[in-house]
């Protein structure tokens, strides 16, 4: 008996021991990169190059400091809730599989399009995978319990182990059209939809000599534009786009002119990098010639119209008459007859009057092209004026003629309300309940175009006697200064004001949405909170010979966006079919009326 009893013994110690060893190698070899992994001509990358990196330095980022706010955990209760409902209704045990997967998620997690078959049955290639580091014994025994659980729930579905090239790989399928692989490739966990893709997938990990996407020079171009720490990273692949859509975009009216754009790109990146607080954020689209334009830097001569209250401000320089003809070709394309003739009525009217439109007008408008906004505590809606440089010795009276003949076609033969405001004249149309009343004068160095008489006389003001304006403001010189030089284009907000103002405006309105399981709108927190942990938003494009790059800095990058519009979506959705459900009785209340902007001919004093 003790024989026997010591015989399981060392029987036990061998395979415990085999075991350990078998981990502990494979935990000694480090994960293969994706990049490594996937076909050179990869379509569409999306790549977190470490998970756990990413948690450490978003948590100490604005926006989880405000998803952290007492008031927004109340209010993001409702949908976590409703998401639990909806993980529960899956499967068992939610909170153990969600904790387990994220455990899981260690090193690199990416996913790829390899590929897209339109016909002749759509098709798309789909790889993903994520590198478990130490707890690639967690991950088997999940995996292996996860089989069970489709197995019992599928009697169906065919589950086989196979070998490739000596690597070993799981194939589950559930029905002909619907198949996932997986395999451990060191500690990288593998899936794909195919079994040919994951079989590609293992003969470039057994042989790393081949071609990949890592050795595509159009790859490696993008990411040398991406800062080596980033948080995230994705890059698509136009060329293939092109293919793709090349045969459906035929049949559109544009469709060969859109071709021919994608044609010109040859890659594109965004990365997403957390530094500072804030997320920054970076675009790079390379072109196989010069990009469509490359204008001067600009020279942000519209900062004399700011001052430190201006919550928005984005100027960049444009050729304003090759603009029009791009809208020209574009309404060609389109063949949309109706807008086509009102455009050729209008410039025929022109010529009656003695105009060319693009020689006398547009020619002499330029470079810098700026959008203002202003939004007054109280006011119902911002103001906001767009304001277009005028080149030296630029005809007045052709660009006056012009506006008038713009004004005749949009809103008839009214004449203009006419005042002045320090010698310059001020032409404005109003419009319905004096919400929005546009107004403009012609300077010596601007045509301005303001949303209220009032606001243009404001900016006006500004103009003649300088007061403190953005350039002096120490918020926008610190933005700004994170910012690369020489850009065609310059935008800058300030989103603790903006956010504060628009959570103003739609308070009556979410008060009135009907109310649903997803999100309570009357415990939306306060503005203060959401002040409290924003900072302003800056950007700027620089366009280089082959590339145009597009740098930004804000505490609300594009993911979050994404996020919380698709949340956003959903309950829309879900307030509108509640809306056309039958009702016992209806509810007539209006919206409160708005506080508005002044738009009546009140004379804000102006310095002389």
């Amino acid at each position: 008996m003790k024989r026997v009893v010591l015989v399981m013994l060392v029987l036990t110690l061998v395979i415990a021991g085999g075991i350990v060893g078998y981990f502990y190698h494979t935990l000694r070899k480090p994960a293969t990169r994706a990049a490594d992994l996937l076909p050179e001509a990869t379509l569409l990358f999306l790549q977190i190059p470490d998970c756990d990196r990413i948690a450490d330095e978003f948590a100490s980022t604005r926006l989880a400091a405000l998803i952290r706010e007492p008031a927004m955990q109340a209010f993001l209760e409702k949908p976590r809730q409703a998401l639990r409902d909806a993980v529960h209704s899956a499967g068992p045990n939610p909170q153990a599989v969600r904790k387990q997967i994220l455990a899981a998620l260690q090193g690199e997690a990416f996913i790829a399009v390899t590929s897209i078959t339109p016909l002749p049955k759509f098709k798309v290639g789909l790889v993903c995978g994520a590198d478990v580091r130490r707890n690639i014994l967690q991950a088997r025994i999940w995996l292996a319990h996860f089989a069970r659980t489709l197995r019992a729930n599928n009697p169906k579905a065919r589950f086989e182990s196979k070998r490739h090239r000596g690597v070993a790989y799981q194939v589950w399928e559930f029905k002909p059209d619907l198949t996932v692989c997986h395999s451990f490739l060191n500690s990288m966990l593998v899936l794909a939809l195919d079994e040919d893709d994951l079989r590609a997938v293992i003969g470039r990990f057994t042989d790393p000599t081949g071609p990949s996407l890592a050795g595509n020079p159009r790859f490696r171009d993008t990411c040398s534009h991406m800062p080596a720490h980033r948080a995230l990273l994705a890059y698509l692949n136009p060329e293939l786009v092109t293919g793709w859509l090349a045969p459906l975009l035929m049949f559109s009216p544009q469709g060969p002119a859109t071709i021919n754009n994608l044609r010109r790109l040859e890659a594109a990146g965004y990365s997403l990098t957390f530094t500072g607080g804030d997320a920054q954020e970076i675009t790079s689209i390379a072109y196989k010639t010069a990009p469509p334009a490359t204008n001067a830097p600009v020279a942000r001569r519209s900062l004399a119209l700011t001052t430190p209250d201006t919550l928005l401000y984005a100027v960049r320089t444009a050729d304003i008459a090759a603009a029009y003809q791009e809208l020209l070709d574009s309404v060609a394309q389109l063949r949309n007859e109706s807008l086509a003739t009102g455009i050729a009525d209008f410039e025929h009217d022109l010529r009656q009057r003695g105009v060319r439109l693009r020689d006398d007008v547009l020619a002499q408008l330029g470079p810098e092209l700026t959008l203002l906004l202003n939004w007054r505590e109280g006011a119902r809606l911002p103001d906001f004026a767009i304001v277009l440089q005028r080149q030296p010795g630029s005809d007045r009276a052709k660009l006056d003629t012009a506006l008038e003949a713009l004004k005749t076609a949009l809103a008839g033969d009214e004449p203009w309300d006419e005042t002045v405001a320090g010698g310059d004249t001020l032409h404005t149309v109003r419009f319905g309940a004096n919400i929005l009343a546009p107004t403009y004068t012609v300077t010596a160095p601007y045509l301005i175009v303001a949303s209220t008489p009032d606001f243009m006389r404001e900016l006006l003001g500004q103009l003649r006697q300088p007061q403190p304006n953005l350039a002096t403001h120490p918020p926008y010189q610190t933005a700004m200064s994170r910012l690369p030089d020489g850009g065609q284009s310059c935008a800058y907000a300030d989103l603790p004001v903006l956010v504060t103002r628009l959570l103003a405006l739609g308070k009556g309105y979410g008060e009135r949405l009907p109310t649903n399981d997803y999100f309570d709108p009357n415990q939306l927190p306060p503005a203060a909170v959401f002040a409290k942990h924003l900072s302003p938003y800056v950007s700027t494009t620089v366009t280089g010979p082959r590339h145009v790059i597009t740098t930004s800095y804000s505490p609300l990058p594009v993911p979050s966006f994404v996020i919380a519009g698709a949340g956003i979506g959903a309950v829309a959705a879900w307030g509108h079919l509640n809306a056309i459900a039958p009702k016992t009785s209806s509810n007539t209340d209006v919206l409160p009326a708005p506080r508005g902007n002044r738009t009546v001919a009140s004379q804000t004093p102006v310095p002389q």
